[in-house]
C-alpha cells in the first residue's frame, strides 16, 4: 500500500513497512484571509480531517477544536474550508501546499508542524522480501537523484 500512510506503531503489528519515502507533517491550512496564526488561536473551532488519518486523532485530541468533521480526501475539507462551513483543515503540509497552489484553493498554511509523519510503503507481513526490494529501489532512486527531482517537480520541495 502506498499512498501517505504513517507507519505507527500500532501499524506495524498488521503490516511490514518500508524505510520511510518521506518525511514531513501535519500542518493547519486556514482561509487565505483569516488571521489566526496557529492552532492556539482557534477557539471552539470546526475542523476538517481526512478520514481514518493521524491527523483526525491529533484534532480529537485537541480542546480548543470542538468538532472534527472527517472527509474522503483532503481536497474536499480545503473545499469546504474555503467556503466557510469549517474553521481549518489539519493535513501534510506539502499536500495542502500543492492543492492550494495547483487546484485554486484560497487557503494558507500557518504555524509549527503540528506532528511528524513519516510515510511507509505497507507490505503484507509474510512478504519480507518485497518489502527489501522496495526498499533497494528508494535507495537508487535518491542515490541518482530521481527521487529530489521528482519531488521538485511535484511539490517544490525535496521531501527526502
Amino acid at each position: 500500500m502506498i499512498g501517505s500512510l504513517a507507519a505507527t506503531e500500532e501499524r506495524k503489528q498488521q503490516v511490514l513497512f518500508t524505510e520511510p519515502y518521506y518525511e514531513t507533517g501535519a500542518s493547519l491550512f486556514v482561509p487565505a484571509d483569516s488571521t489566526v496564526t496557529s492552532i492556539a488561536d482557534l477557539d471552539a473551532a470546526k475542523v476538517g480531517v481526512t478520514l481514518g488519518t493521524t491527523f483526525e486523532e491529533y484534532a480529537r485530541e485537541q480542546a480548543n477544536i470542538a468538532e472534527v468533521k472527517t472527509y474522503q480526501a483532503d481536497p474536499d475539507a480545503l473545499k469546504d474550508l474555503e467556503s466557510g462551513r469549517i474553521d481549518g483543515v489539519i493535513t501534510q503540509g506539502f499536500i495542502g501546499n500543492y492543492l492550494a497552489k495547483n487546484a485554486g484553493f484560497k487557503v494558507k498554511e500557518v504555524g509549527d508542524v503540528l506532528i511528524p509523519d513519516v510515510a511507509a510503503i505497507a507490505v503484507g507481513k509474510n512478504n519480507p522480501e518485497l518489502r527489501d526490494a522496495i526498499d533497494a529501489a528508494l535507495v537508487t532512486l535518491r542515490d541518482n537523484g530521481t527521487y529530489d527531482a521528482l519531488s521538485q517537480e511535484w511539490f517544490g520541495e525535496s521531501l527526502g
